[in-house]
């Protein structure tokens, strides 16, 4: 179970016994792991509440100016990566 506390502003488990048990169907969480929000991920067994922020920026200095540790990219090479960083941005 999880709890809110308003001291370290985090949601905290209150009981911390387990115990390993075979069971005929798996208990999944699917109110911690489920297919509608962004993962939560434990930290110092706590799940801290995430608020992304509404636009995220990548920045890509694949194509820079200056001394690359590589040879340089195709024409192909360079089409794909194009595609690939546009298809991060989602539909529109």
């Amino acid at each position: 179970m999880l709890k809110f506390n308003k001291d370290s502003n985090t949601l905290e488990q209150t009981e911390y016994i387990y115990s390993l048990q075979d069971v005929a169907e798996p208990h999944l969480y699917r109110y911690l792991f489920n297919y509608e929000e962004v993962p939560k991920v434990p930290f110092n067994h706590r799940h801290v509440p995430m608020r992304p922020p509404e636009e995220i920026w990548i920045t890509d200095s694949t194509f820079r100016d200056g001394q690359q540790a590589r040879e340089p990219y195709t024409v192909k090479q360079i089409v794909d990566i194009y595609k690939f960083m546009n298809r991060l941005g989602g539909p529109k």
